[in-house]
């Protein structure tokens, strides 16, 4: 799939999952790098929990060279407990690339919202929230 325009992150992902056959979306943001076992360790969740509308995992991140660790992502009990609030306020850290999604829930919400610049991600996640999405935290870093 290539757009003939520039139609921004959004509207690409729109497209890209309307032309997807999966019954899950993993999607992976160019500057990003996921570990050789970070589908399976998601999907491995899922196969625990078909209830399940998210799982993401833990990142971290590195300068120059998946070695050069610069910080290692935590999620402690009390951010999981208020888990909607610490989603508002960014605490979490999910990305995309840290996540797969349920299309079905995908589709629930109508996708991303074409035209946003920036916190698209963040958006996306919160109106999952706000719909019921059962989320999971794979405490592991893939």
């Amino acid at each position: 799939i290539s757009n003939k325009t520039n139609l921004g992150v959004c509207a690409s992902r729109n497209i890209a999952v309307a032309h997807s056959a999966g019954t899950w979306l993993a999607l992976l943001d160019s500057d990003d790098v996921w570990l050789p076992n970070h589908l399976e360790t998601l999907m491995h969740e899922v196969s625990i929990n078909s209830e399940l509308d998210v799982v993401f995992s833990g990142f971290d991140a590195f300068l120059g060279d998946v070695n050069n660790i610069i910080f290692k992502q935590k999620i402690s009990k009390e951010m999981w407990d208020n888990f909607n609030l610490s989603l508002f306020t960014h605490n979490l850290g999910i990305t995309s690339s840290t996540a797969v999604i349920k299309k079905k829930s995908w589709s629930n919400i109508g996708g991303m919202i074409q035209g946003l610049d920036y916190c698209e991600e963040m958006e996306l996640f919160i109106r999952l929230a706000k719909a019921g999405a059962k989320f999971k935290f794979s405490s592991l870093h893939t």
